[in-house]
């Protein structure tokens, strides 16, 4: 993947999560969240201990930017992709 994707991909993972945050938050807190303070809403720990693996947690940016390299390569374009069209992406895996 060239460097201008990949600058692409992770400036869109964060709109993704801004995106999914304030779904799922009150109308109050939603207008708190942006791509500056994202960080803030998001879990601490990174990653997961689950069936004696060490997996990835989701709906954090590293997570969204795999689940997007994916996505591309499988050939959606990044600017058509919301994160309705994520969630549905990952049930179908």
């Amino acid at each position: 993947m060239n460097s201008s994707k990949s600058k692409k991909i992770n400036k869109h993972s964060k709109s993704i999560l801004v995106e999914w945050l304030r779904e799922n938050v009150s109308e109050k807190e939603a207008a708190l969240v942006n791509t500056t303070n994202i960080d803030k809403f998001l879990p601490q720990e990174k990653y997961i201990f689950y069936n004696s693996r060490i997996n990835l947690n989701a709906y954090t940016i590293r997570w969204v930017k795999q689940i997007l390299k994916k996505m591309v390569k499988n050939g959606f374009k990044l600017e058509n992709i919301s994160m309705d069209k994520v969630e549905k992406y990952i049930n179908e895996d």
